[in-house]
């Protein structure tokens, strides 16, 4: 089997169906450079509250050294916050994000993740794990208002060292790893189409990420060649 039909396998059995292949876009963050054609926003899902401080720092344990992004300061410690780092700048719709991520400090929360299909700040899908609850969770937010889609319970996640977060999601179907294992598989159509994507934490969570890598692919048609 050559090279090119292996590939256009294994990304059909990633998808959940056949055939799918990659459209060539892919997008690299280490947070050593910031290109100028993404600009990035802070902004927290309810409205009232106040976003917290997001910075790029220097961090001797970063996946790829030097920097990553971090949340500096939580500015509004209230349980329902969500504070949010994202770019409409950068569209995905069918695809893979990944990203490393630590927990760093929180009582209330701890941990994050990533959100994708972003259309604002009230609207969009979110992965996040939280080694306080152990879990891993796929929600929708849609008018401000989250709902659970998927959980994955009981992992030994621990804060302070480094994850990686990856999602896949292809048309209805989202899928959840971490650290390169499968935890959660669900459908859901809400929020259809290409939007934008980022990061996510919540409450007193201060968290950091390193190496974001967004791919994305389109499905073809069964004929299609």
């Amino acid at each position: 089997m050559n090279v090119s039909k292996r590939m256009l396998i294994s990304i059909a059995c990633l998808c959940g169906y056949a055939p799918c292949t990659w459209s060539g876009s892919e997008q690299r963050f280490d947070f050593e450079t910031q290109p100028k054609e993404i600009t990035w926003k802070a902004e927290t899902t309810q409205p009232d509250a106040k976003a917290a401080d997001w910075a790029i720092v220097t961090d001797a344990t970063a996946p790829s050294p030097t920097r990553v992004l971090t949340i500096r300061r939580i500015n509004d410690r209230a349980h329902d916050v969500f504070n949010l780092y994202w770019t409409r700048d950068m569209t995905f719709e069918n695809g893979t994000l990944e990203v490393r991520v630590r927990a760093n400090t929180g009582n209330i929360d701890q941990g994050g993740g990533l959100i994708w299909h972003v259309r604002d700040a009230q609207n969009y899908y979110l992965a996040r794990y939280n080694p306080l609850e152990r879990n891993l969770r796929v929600y929708i937010v849609t008018d401000g208002s989250r709902r659970q889609l998927a959980s994955a319970e009981n992992i030994p996640i621990l804060a302070g060292r480094w994850w990686q977060l990856r999602i896949a999601h292809t048309g209805s179907r989202i899928t959840a790893w971490l650290d390169g294992v499968k935890h959660v598989q669900v459908a859901d159509n809400s929020l259809s189409g290409a939007g934008g994507v980022g990061f996510w934490a919540k409450a007193d969570a201060a968290s950091s990420f390193d190496d974001l890598v967004v791919k994305r692919f389109r499905v073809l048609p069964a004929n299609s060649e």
